[in-house]
């Protein structure tokens, strides 16, 4: 892959500033003195962050944070009966429920009140409404089942 045009302007504007620090400073302490002239260095973390964000779409990276951020988002009851599925590109949330009860009972209630704590954590608007679907059964068969907010 060829090296961008812009990393070859820089690189060229380093040295040239680093020559005219030596002549100024002398060539033990020009060279040193070019850090200061450089642009901030990132940590491997901000890099990492950089990389995903280039590297991984949008929505799989919320699903990943969603499932990963499952147990805080929810209380630990709410968890140990809804689980998280997937996430749509359209923001369409899947959840699997574990006893349909507690989905007549509970979560048609509160589909709102999850769709914006959801939001809230992640920062972002990155789910509109909510499916839910038996559990054992993946998005992948969503079109069997109505939507529910």
């Amino acid at each position: 892959m060829p090296i961008p045009l812009s990393k070859l302007k820089a690189a060229a504007e380093r040295e040239r500033m680093k020559k005219m620090l030596i002549e100024w400073h002398g060539k033990n302490n020009g060279a040193l003195e070019i850090i200061s002239h450089d642009s901030p260095i990132k940590s491997l973390n901000d890099l990492n962050i950089d990389f995903m964000q280039q590297a991984i779409p949008k929505n799989v990276r919320c699903q990943i944070d969603l499932s990963s951020r499952w147990k805080e988002i929810v209380s630990p009851q709410f968890a140990a009966l809804v689980s998280f599925s997937s996430l749509n590109d359209d923001g369409t949330l899947f959840l699997e429920v574990r006893h349909s009860a507690f989905l007549q009972e509970e979560l048609l209630k509160s589909a709102d009140l999850l769709i914006d704590r959801i939001n809230l954590k992640l920062g972002e608007n990155v789910c509109k409404k909510i499916c839910f679907v038996p559990n054992g059964r993946n998005s992948l068969n969503r079109k069997k089942y109505g939507d529910a907010k």
